[in-house]
């Protein structure tokens, strides 16, 4: 009778560790995968004890076992569908709330997951379809995006204590693509573009979207005034709505009224506001 217990005990554990590898082993067809694909990038120096965190095999919650970082860097993947995940069962986040993951297929077939941060991928890969429009902008000028609300950027460059200031909408020339990073923290993120000041003092800036524009923002005829004060994130009397955003950004909320006299608007930022009427600032409160 003990036999046949023991016997059975064996099975059931059996049972249970195949389902756990099963689950924990999710295999899918890359090839007929569909989303963007992507490539697990280099780390700093140091970093690779920390693995590619945010990055899991199985639906743990944002605190679970990440990706072991020499067994996965450079491997390619494509990113498909966004799972909401309901962490009612798991110990690692609230009951009271949801996660939201990117599931992706990797190119051996293996299924891993990716943890969103306010809906966005983790910055330790980097897309192929941007490091192409990366590379089709060496040689071309971009301007930097310092506005109020994106903060001010600075070329990092292999010494951690020096960059290079960038004043707001300044021209700088891409002279290349960087897809490792310098041997500090500073030097973290996917990938960055190597680029020169007019001054000549050459730097890295991250490849985001938000942090440069590909033409110059401030149109010709701009007066020097608004230009300067773009320039120093600052605003003056009379500017229009678009060099306000070009300044401080894309405001949080805006609120409109309507009337006899015309439109007016408040923008807010946080504590900041900037007030309007027929489409020109007439004043602001700060508070910092």
């Amino acid at each position: 009778m003990i036999g046949k217990t023991v016997l059975l005990l064996i099975v059931m554990l059996a049972g249970i560790a195949d389902f756990c590898l099963a689950k924990s082993s999710q295999t899918a067809d890359y090839s007929t995968a569909e989303g963007e694909e992507f490539v697990f990038a280099k780390t700093y120096p140091g970093g690779e004890k920390y693995g590619y965190q945010l990055w899991h095999k199985q639906l743990t919650g944002y605190r679970g076992t990440s990706l072991p970082y020499e067994e996965y860097v450079g491997r390619k993947g494509k990113i498909e569908t966004t799972i909401t995940y309901d962490p009612s069962q798991s110990r690692f986040i609230s009951e009271k709330s949801k996660s939201k993951f990117r599931k992706a297929v990797l190119e051996n077939g293996e299924v891993v997951y990716a943890y969103l941060v306010s809906n966005s991928l983790p910055d330790n890969i980097y897309l192929t379809e941007e490091v192409n429009r990366a590379r089709s902008l060496i040689g071309q000028k971009i301007w930097v995006n310092n506005s109020r609300v994106v903060g001010s950027q600075v070329l990092i460059t292999p010494d951690e204590n020096l960059s290079y200031p960038t004043y707001n909408a300044e021209p700088l020339t891409v002279v290349d693509i960087f897809m490792s990073v310098y041997g500090h923290r500073r030097g973290r993120g996917a990938f960055s573009m190597r680029v020169r000041k007019s001054s000549g003092e050459e730097g890295l800036i991250k490849f985001y979207d938000r942090y440069f524009y590909t033409s110059n923002p401030i149109p010709p005829g701009t007066s020097q005034k608004v230009r300067r004060a773009i320039e120093r994130q600052e605003v003056t009397m009379g500017m229009t709505k678009k060099e306000a955003v070009l300044s401080w950004g894309e405001p949080e909320k805006v609120n409109k009224s309507v009337g006899s006299w015309g439109v007016r608007e408040q923008w807010v930022y946080g504590y900041n506001y900037l007030y309007f009427k027929n489409g020109k600032l007439t004043s602001w409160q700060t508070t910092n």
